[in-house]
């Protein structure tokens, strides 16, 4: 993804009226390309090329775990966020008053993404088959949210909205909280402590395990947490945001845990909470009451607030352990 900036651009023509936006995306498209408000960035991303105004106002965020996170931790609240009731209700619990909502990646109506009147709309590559309809409504960019590291994504971002400094400064504060973290983790016996990572629930006979190339387990390590067990699978390849679909005959490539970290996914059609795999009470760390419990919007995501929100629960467990 490459950024240009570009002065003394004519005013973009905004286009009013839902039914006219959707009637017209392509014409739309072909204007919000050639016409923009004074001082733009030209922004090529996944979606294609886009000018963007200099230092939007006002900003749709559709991708509730990368973009809206990014938004929130650069001090912006967006005027749209895509995004889930757990996650509203969660982790970003009062953080999002004011804010209007529309279901989880923005996938509800254009009329709703519309009515806000952004100027900047923001998605992941998921939305590419409709960009033309978002683009129709205002200038949108499409991040791909795993080809850019969390640090990326702040900087380009931060660039969008002439926040750059306050972009380095929240990558260097989570430099520094790294540091702290490890020295309470090196100061404990979780330093050496074979630990595993497990999801809350089991479905179709499978159940996920998280190794050290997830994101949680990729924290685990940087803070000096030397024993994150390896289920194999898809963990160890590209795929590191995700877990290992395990089959649940499975569950004692878990066993050599002392600590077990469980995220907790809330059960729904078609899976059970893990404790109610016969198997998984004989593990030893189950058996010695060693399962914490953290939040899985946390652990299973990699945004500039989730891995903040990680290292604050890795400097808890610590203590916990002793």
């Amino acid at each position: 993804m490459t950024i240009t900036t570009i002065e003394d651009v004519t005013r973009r023509e905004l286009i009013a009226g839902v039914t006219a936006l959707l009637a017209a995306a392509a014409c739309g498209r072909r204007e919000a390309q050639g016409a923009a408000q004074a001082g733009t960035v030209t922004v090529e991303h996944d979606g294609g090329v886009t000018e963007v105004p200099v230092a939007p106002e006002r900003i749709a965020a559709l991708d509730g775990y990368v973009d809206l996170q990014t938004l929130l931790a650069l001090g912006v609240d967006p005027v749209l966020a895509g995004v889930g009731a757990r996650l509203a209700e969660g982790f970003l619990a009062g953080r999002l008053d004011g804010i209007g909502q529309v279901e989880d990646r923005g996938v509800e109506n254009l009329e709703l993404i519309a009515a806000a009147r952004p100027d900047l709309i923001l998605s992941a590559e998921y939305d590419v088959e409709r960009y033309a309809d978002l683009s129709a409504i205002a200038p949108t960019v499409l991040i791909d949210r795993y080809g850019l590291t969390v640090d990326e994504h702040l900087r380009l971002v931060g660039r969008l909205l002439g926040r750059s400094e306050e972009a380095e400064r929240l990558i260097a504060q989570h430099e520094t909280r790294v540091a702290e973290v490890a020295e309470v983790v090196a100061g404990s016996r979780l330093a050496t402590m074979p630990v595993g990572v497990v999801s809350s629930t089991a479905y179709d006979g499978m159940f996920d395990a998280f190794g050290p190339s997830s994101y949680g387990g990729r924290t685990l390590v940087a803070v000096g947490v030397g024993g994150v067990i390896d289920p194999g699978g898809r963990s160890d390849g590209d795929d590191y945001a995700f877990g290992s679909d395990l089959s649940i005959e499975r569950l004692d490539v878990l066993a050599p845990a002392e600590l077990i970290i469980q995220h907790t996914f809330p059960a729904f059609g078609g899976t059970t909470p893990i404790e109610d795999q016969p198997l998984w009470a004989n593990l030893p760390a189950v058996a010695a009451g060693a399962v914490i419990e953290v939040d899985s919007d946390v652990w299973y995501q990699d945004t500039a607030l989730s891995r903040l929100a990680r290292l604050d629960d890795i400097e808890r467990i610590a203590g916990q352990v002793g």
